[in-house]
């Protein structure tokens, strides 16, 4: 080396000395200093260009100023300036290792990860070049190490992993690379989605750690992949084998506070999954301990805090809960500058509020948080905590005002954290818990329209969706009108579609559908609603909160539906649904309200016996909600209404009497079973037994004073004791307890009605008439109190008429009319009442005067005039329908008003020979139709898919009155009345709307089989006597012409107990032939109806019939023919014209089924028969036919190949051959 060499050389040394020196006095923390650093090394590096200590120096300060540097730009221009230096000394393993020191510098500043990937290719090039550096190495790992936070596709990630390993492998006893590649795995354990891989990935890591077991920066990575995993198990038993592990590395480095920290963190994981308090607080203790070690770790304060709040959510002692949180408080007040300790101590603090019971602890408690929240007013992680406590405190508050200041102070946190989720969701709760307070649907609508507001600031948050949901839902469970309902559900169906992933959005989305469900009206809408819940669940099917909110939109529907069918198409989807979800008891509940809904709807007892088990199965599995029982004592409820044997109820009441035992402090089951108890005691018969249940009933009502439907069926109960005590004594008590119950439910439509109830019954039991004017008093004081009752007034028009028929004078009667029919003027737009007082009026009142005068002579002049009257004021009244006298009051329409006496009068005679000849006892004698054999065929005649057992179906027919042999057919009474016979050729000719069948008493009859039994070769059918109906009074002789309508059973049901419907069979009224003498019709001073001829007669029928026949001629010869009331006349005949014939016949001994049916296009009830040469119509009856003996004629053919199927079908029937002899 020359002289100048050596001055260059001492020269640059004296310069990298000064370099040196200004090195170590850089304050590092400044960056200014640290420029001016870089910059002095800048200087010297340019004095010696060619010097590799002083490159090295130069690219030293570099790196240090790289790492300080924040701007992602300064970085770069850092980096670029140490690459010229590496690139000028590629050859310098030292230049090279900073150089890739500042490289990871950049790598970790760097967001794309394309820029990333490019600084992992330049490290890897210098790795390359480089790769017996164990300095080189370590940092290309951690640059790798960077880029894993950045990937995304698991191929890459596990592709980086490999090529870190592959760098690991070659510094296999490098504890610093080591410490780098379990650095990878960590971030490799805490990217996988795969446990498996997870596992594995940690098991490598143990690799590492054994082999590097003295390394503490080893070993905390290895306890924090522990920690990782130990995050994602699921078993009990697969975190604590974890926590043994890093527990047994933590006792190693028993003085690593960093190492204590990542043990502590895996006892926190631990501490979440156990259930047991035992083993929760044996954890709290191990953390204790290291907490106590490292007594000034902040992060190990952290996590200790954390595990106390794990220990909070299982303490049942209200003291254990509040010695814990003192813990929490005394780590906390260690650590009162530390924002991550008061996190977790405020978040025990909400632990603490939502578990406490007073309401002045909870205030209290939220003051503590408010406390530390104000500390550090700064923290959005302790603003979230505090606004999660002022939401426990809201939902516990009642106060309206005071829900709106805490609500009020959560806005104050959100306004201050106007960009934090977490704080937004948070206050989004407030807002629905002040929803659910509000009564004004204004104040609720404000309140929607804030969550809206913080919604559209964070449309992107499933969070604040969800909460905002629920908001939309209490809206729409407020809103009365369909289309604010529809408008609710619009907004909710839009956060649905956003977040259609979320099933805490869904199940808000669903309980929005179903409260739209509830208040539509069309059945259309309604199903398009659960339509769109059903798309819902489908998605979600093993969601329990959505499958309980569709169960619900599936009962509303089920309610609304009318066809059995539709409504058990429904419940069976509510049943897949229970059986899903066979543990949930909301699931449950509203599957036993669909049955009760299908129970309401079926009419078989047999139906409602399967679906009550039903109900009984579920309820038995949640036999301790009170939610399930109220819908099966319901269905209990329903299947008692629907049973007829006592025995039956009897086993449903007590049934209902366990449930309620059960549940006696639900007044709902109250109310349920003493409605059970209502039917019960409708049907017993021992007054015993009736006293009994109404013990049971009222010992209810005493524990349910306050309970309106507990108090109306008690009423009812008694009102049922009434009708069976016989002691005054007795029924006044009885009455008296029913009215200091109306009194306690003075302003009870419902209790109302039950007590006038009890007042008509009392009234109906008084004797005096003095007594019974004052109970009709009361009730008419209670209806002037519910003027606007139906039920009220039925009762009240009823008591009247009560009234009146004891009283019996045609002033008292006619002035009860008009009452009455003052009230029905007034319920006339009401079709359920409207049709009852219709029947009042009709049965009741004209019905009393019309049929209780037995003797012709008194329905007279005094009678007949105050049915006209009345008559007059119901054809003034537009639509009123008054059943039995529908076809009078339209022939007296058109009459003058003084010949409506004589019409009224003959309406009455002709009833009067109606009930005369009807058959009032079906056991007296025997009764047939002889027929030919191949019509008997037709009657037995099976389906041939007759799926059902075997059965007669055939039906007997009525045929038109034109076809009957008797060429006088029709005419034998108006000869006797002496009305004259037409001459005119075409009228016999016009066809007649009257069909008939014929039977006879004139059983296996010489005569019968030869004119009516195919000449002995046919069969005479005896009839069953039930196959027919008797009537017992003139009422119930029905006029035939009138056009009966089919009674809206519906309607009828609506209004309950006011009139018990009449079980109306199909059965046809049988009348006798009367059989008049052939010289009366030319002689009047004969009797017309001799007993000789008419057997089937007795003496005072056939004398009522001769005296009615009598005043009818007589009435008859003073009306004046081709005049109106002539025609009105000769219509009221036509009743009676089929029931007379000469007696020529009388040997017959004829009985007929008689009906009329228009002969028009729509009249669907006739029926064309086109077996023979020329079609004929008939009529059948409506029932099968019910055979109690077929006999064979005696020529009838092979009758052992009948009698088989007639065994088949019916067992009962007997069968013979005529012993009768004929030619």
């Amino acid at each position: 080396m020359n002289d100048d060499q050596n001055k260059d050389f001492e020269a640059m040394q004296k310069s990298l000395k000064e370099l040196e020196d200004i090195i170590s006095k850089t304050n590092f923390s400044d960056i200014k200093d640290i420029n001016n650093t870089v910059a002095k090394a800048y200087d010297i590096y340019k004095k010696f260009p060619d010097s590799e200590a002083v490159a090295f120096r130069y690219v030293s300060t570099l790196d240090t100023l790289a790492s300080s540097q924040k701007s992602l730009a300064d970085i770069e221009s850092t980096v670029a300036k140490a690459y010229g230096v590496y690139e000028r000394f590629s050859d310098s393993e030292e230049v090279a290792s900073q150089y890739v020191r500042t490289l990871d510098s950049l790598a970790e500043t760097q967001d794309s990860l394309a820029d990333v990937e490019s600084t992992v290719a330049k490290a890897s090039g210098v790795y390359e070049r480089f790769s017996d550096s164990e300095e080189v190495a370590y940092f290309y790992i951690s640059i790798l190490n960077t880029l894993l936070g950045r990937l995304e596709s698991s191929d890459d990630i596990k592709s980086t992993v490999a090529k870190a390993s592959g760098v690991y492998e070659r510094f296999l006893d490098s504890e610093e690379v080591a410490f780098q590649y379990i650095s990878t795995l960590y971030t490799l354990a805490s990217r996988l989605e795969s446990l498996d891989d997870i596992k594995s990935t940690v098991a490598k890591a143990y690799g590492v750690y054994e082999r590097f077991s003295d390394s503490e920066a080893v070993a905390f990575r290895y306890v924090s992949t522990l920690d990782t995993l130990a995050s994602r198990l699921e078993s009990l038993g697969d975190i604590k084998s974890t926590e043994a592990k890093a527990s047994g590395v933590y006792e190693r480095f028993s003085d690593s506070e960093e190492l204590a920290s990542q043990y502590v963190r895996t006892l926190d994981s631990l501490a979440e999954t156990q259930d047991s308090l035992a083993d929760v607080e044996s954890t709290v203790a191990k953390a204790y301990g290291v907490y106590k070690r490292f007594s000034d770790s902040e992060e190990v304060a952290y996590f200790y805090i954390s595990i106390l709040n794990t220990l909070l959510g299982r303490l049942e002692s209200s003291d254990d809960i509040k010695s814990t949180v003192a813990k929490a408080y005394g780590v906390y007040e260690r650590f009162f500058d530390s924002e991550e300790v008061a996190f977790q101590y405020v978040s025990t603090l909400y632990t603490l509020a939502s578990r406490l019971e007073s309401l002045d602890d909870i205030k209290s408690t939220v003051a503590k948080a408010y406390g530390v929240y104000e500390r550090f007013s700064d923290s959005e992680a302790v603003a979230f905590r505090y606004v999660s406590t002022l939401d426990t405190l809201a939902s516990r508050l009642e106060s309206l005002d005071d829900i709106k200041s805490t609500v009020a102070k959560a806005y104050g946190v959100y306004e201050r954290f106007s960009d934090s989720e977490e704080v937004a969701s948070q206050y989004v709760r407030t807002l629905d818990t002040l929803a659910e307070t509000q009564d004004s649907l204004a104040d609720v609508e404000s309140t929607e329209a804030k969550a809206s507001g913080v919604y559209e600031r964070f449309s992107d948050s499933e969070e604040v969706a969800s909460q905002y949901v629920r908001t939309l839902d209490t809206l729409a469970e407020t809103q009365d009108s369909l289309a604010d309902v529809e408008s609710t559900e619009a907004k909710a169906s839009g956060v649905y579609e956003r977040f259609s992933d979320s099933e805490e959005v869904a199940f808000r989305y669903v309980s929005t559908l179903d409260t739209l469900a509830r208040i539509q009206k069309s059945l259309d809408d309604i199903e398009s609603t659960v339509a769109k819940a059903s798309v819902i669940y489908e998605k979600f099917p093993d969601s329990e909160a959505v499958a309980s909110q569709y169960v619900s939109t599936l009962y509303t529907l089920a309610s609304r539906l009318e066809s059995l069918d539709d409504i058990k198409s429904t419940v069976a989807k509510v049943s897949v649904i229970y059986e899903r979800f066979s543990d949930s008891e909301e699931v449950a509940f509203r599957y036993v309200s669909t049955l009760d809904t299908l129970a309401s709807s079926q009419k078989s007892l047999d139906d409602v016996e399967s679906t009550e088990a039903k109900a009984s199965g579920v309820y038995e599995r949640f036999s301790d909600s009170e939610a399930v029982a109220f819908p099966y004592v319901s269905t209990l409820d329903t299947l008692a209404r629907i049973q007829k044997s006592l025995d039956d109820i009897e086993s449903t009441e007590a049934k209902a009497s366990g449930v309620y035992e059960r549940f006696s402090d639900s007044e709902k089951v109250a109310f349920l079973y003493v409605s059970t108890l209502d039917t019960l005691a409708r049907i017993q018969k021992s007054l015993a037994d009736i006293e009994s249940t109404e013990a049971k009933a009222s010992g209810v009502y005493e524990k349910f004073p306050d309970a309106e439907a507990v108090a109306y069926f008690y009423v009812s109960i008694l009102n049922t004791l009434l009708g069976r005590l016989e002691s005054s004594d007795d029924i006044k008590l009885t009455v008296a307890k029913a009215s200091v119950i109306y009194e306690r439910f003075s302003d009870s439509e419902a209790v109302a009605f039950q007590y006038v109830s009890t007042l008509y019954t009392l009234a109906s039991r008084l004797e005096s008439l003095d007594d019974i004017k004052s109970t009709v008093a009361k009730v008419s004081v209670i209806y002037e109190k519910f003027p606007d009752s139906e039920a009220v007034a039925y009762v009240y028009a009823k008591a009247l008429v009560y009234l009146e028929s004891r009283q019996d004078t045609e002033q008292d009667l006619m002035k009860t009319f008009d009452k009455v029919i003052e009230i029905y003027k007034k319920f006339s737009n009401k079709a359920n009442i409207r049709n009852l007082l219709e029947d009042i009026i009709s049965e009741d009142i004209i019905g009393n005067i019309f049929y209780s005068n037995d003797n012709p002579d008194s329905f007279n002049s005094d009678v007949v005039p105050v049915i006209k009257k009345m008559f007059n004021t119901i054809i003034e009244l537009d639509g009123f329908k008054l059943p039995g006298y529908a076809p009078l009051i339209e022939l007296l329409k058109d009459l003058e008003d003084s010949d409506k006496d004589q019409l009224i009068r003959i309406y009455w005679i002709v009833q009067k020979i109606k009930y005369q000849l009807s058959i009032k006892d079906l056991s007296e004698k025997k009764f047939g139709h002889y027929t030919s054999g191949d019509v008997l065929q037709i009657l037995l005649k099976q389906s041939s898919d007759n799926k059902r057992k075997y059965s007669i179906e055939g039906r007997t027919r009525l045929g038109n009155v034109k076809y009957m042999n008797d060429p006088e057919e029709g005419t034998i009474l108006d000869k006797f009345l002496g009305i004259s016979e037409s001459d005119n050729l075409e009228d016999s000719l016009k066809p007649s709307p009257w069909f008939l069948m014929s039977l006879t008493t004139a059983i296996d009859d010489l005569a019968m089989w030869s004119q009516y039994g195919a000449r002995a070769e046919g069969v005479c059918l005896v009839f069953k006597p039930d196959s027919f109906k008797v009537v017992k009074s003139m009422a119930e002789a029905e006029w035939m012409k009138e056009k009966k309508a089919t009674p809206n059973l519906k309607e009828k049901k609506a209004t309950p107990n006011l009139k018990k419907n009449i079980d109306s069979t199909n059965k046809d009224l049988l009348y006798r032939i009367c059989y008049l003498n052939e010289k009366s019709l030319n002689n009047s001073r004969l009797k017309a109806v001799k007993k000789d001829n008419n057997k089937m007669l007795n003496g005072a029928e056939i004398k009522i019939i001769n005296y009615c026949l009598k005043i009818i001629k007589s009435l008859v010869r003073e009306i004046k023919e081709n005049t109106l009331l002539y025609s009105a006349v000769e219509e009221c005949l036509e009743e009676i014209r089929y029931l007379f014939k000469v007696s020529d016949y009388s040997y017959e001994s004829e009985l007929r089924i008689l009906r009329y049916a228009d002969l028009t296009p729509d009249n669907n009830e006739i029926k064309i028969d086109n077996s023979g040469p020329v079609a004929k119509l008939y009529l059948e009856r409506d029932m099968p036919v019910q055979l109690k003996q077929v006999i064979f004629g005696p020529k009838f053919s092979n009758p052992e190949h009948v009698t088989p199927l007639l065994q088949l079908l019916d067992k009962d029937i007997k069968f013979k051959r005529s012993d009768r002899k004929f030619k």
